[in-house]
């Protein structure tokens, strides 16, 4: 709020209309009150030391940045009125003092015990059975191979026969292990019976999975008016329950055990409202607010969940889903940029082995969540507690 209320006051500082300047300083007054209320009660639920050390920190860092920041305004200040220097200067001290409160927020959550965004212990997956769907193409079979030069037991499941049996020789071919086991099997999992299956035959004489990666997909992009619901109910199958049959089917057996990691792909169309893809987002938000509720309560059990948000990729699936894209969803595509599989999967591997919820492949689809969800790891940090005191009354 604060940032929205340096902008407000930096914008509207030059504007000539003084009843717009007028609303919008009732606007920021009251972004403060909003905003001092809720720190009141972060700072009774935070630790006193967290918050110390973090706003110390943030101090430090607005410091410095308004030193920086006045240099490079200094010019525009000479050109303005007194009244509008005032004010573009008080913006710019506003906006900065949000950003800072963001990093106490977003550090004094994440420094807490309580939550799980991003543990210290690492996972090793040598010997580990790991379940990759979508793994015969794209990211998962770029996964996958990482899989297979970490050691792991590698299992993968996809519709085509062809494109698994070609996968299963290039992870022969990556073996680092002779007691590796690689397995492959053709289901489609937006078909609950077919997932059962596949499921059952992979986990069979005590193979529960270490790991579970939901890495199958489909997309069609186009405009709403356009598009067929057959689009929209294929996209929620494949994309969502293809990935909720899977977790449903192997969480009570990591439950069991009380131990294991379940990772589904959402996107940043899962967190962002993208142009042309009114079907694909759809899907995407929805595994991004299972993933959510999921986490909560596997965390207590023992299991762990992360949610991937990869940008656009170079895979056959962004190659089919070009000769639908509209020229505005093409336009916005342009302007962002293209990571390869491998990249992707480098990044899901290393927050699968740091224990990480949020993983945001690429600085792109980092930058855009954090900027749309600056206050998610607190909130998390807020509900773990909520659950265990509850749990605890149970």
């Amino acid at each position: 709020m604060l940032i929205v209320a340096g902008v407000f006051i930096v914008a509207f500082a030059c504007a000539p209309n003084y009843t717009v300047v007028l609303v919008s300083i009732a606007v920021i007054g009251l972004c403060v009150v909003i905003a001092r209320g809720a720190l009141d009660t972060i700072s009774q639920a935070l630790s006193p030391d967290t918050v110390r050390g973090r706003v110390q920190s943030a101090v430090n860092l607005l410091v410095v940045s308004a030193t920086a920041v006045a240099k490079g305004i200094s010019a525009v200040l000479g050109s303005l009125i007194g009244v509008q220097a005032v004010f573009v200067a008080a913006g710019v001290v506003t906006a900065l003092t949000g950003m800072a409160a963001i990093y106490v927020l977003r550090g004094a959550a994440s420094e807490t015990s309580h939550c799980d965004l991003k543990e210290t212990t690492t996972m090793n997956f040598h010997s580990k059975h790991v379940i990759v769907t979508g793994g015969s193409s794209g990211i998962g079979k770029a996964i996958a191979r990482l899989l297979a030069q970490r050691g792991a037991n590698v299992t993968i499941v996809a519709r085509r026969q062809t494109l698994l049996d070609a996968t299963m020789q290039e992870l022969e071919a990556m073996r680092v292990d002779q007691a590796q086991v690689f397995q492959a099997f053709s289901a489609d999992l937006s078909d609950l019976e077919q997932a059962r299956a596949a499921i059952n035959v992979v986990t069979a004489d005590g193979r529960t999975p270490a790991v579970l990666i939901n890495a199958a997909g489909f997309i069609h992009p186009g405009y709403f008016e356009e598009l067929p619901i057959e689009i929209f109910r294929q996209t929620m199958e494949v994309d969502f329950f293809g990935t909720l049959y899977p977790c449903k089917l192997v969480a009570p057996l990591m439950i069991e055990q009380h131990s294991g990691h379940i990772v589904n792909f959402s996107s940043v169309a899962g967190f962002l409202g993208v142009f042309g893809y009114t079907a694909y987002g759809a899907a995407k938000f929805a595994i991004r607010g299972f993933s959510d509720a999921l986490r909560a309560e596997l965390k207590p059990r023992g299991v762990r969940v992360s949610v991937v948000f990869p940008p656009d990729t170079d895979t056959p699936s962004l190659h089919y889903e070009d000769q639908f894209k509209p020229l505005e969803t093409r336009r916005l595509a342009s302007s962002a940029g293209l990571m390869k599989p491998e990249q992707v999967a480098q990044a899901v591997i290393k927050g699968i082995e740091k224990n990480r919820y949020i993983i945001t492949p690429g600085s792109e689809s980092t930058f855009f969540f954090w900027l749309t969800n600056p206050a998610f790891g607190f909130v998390h940090w807020y509900m773990d507690k909520v659950i265990a005191g509850a749990r605890k009354e149970a």
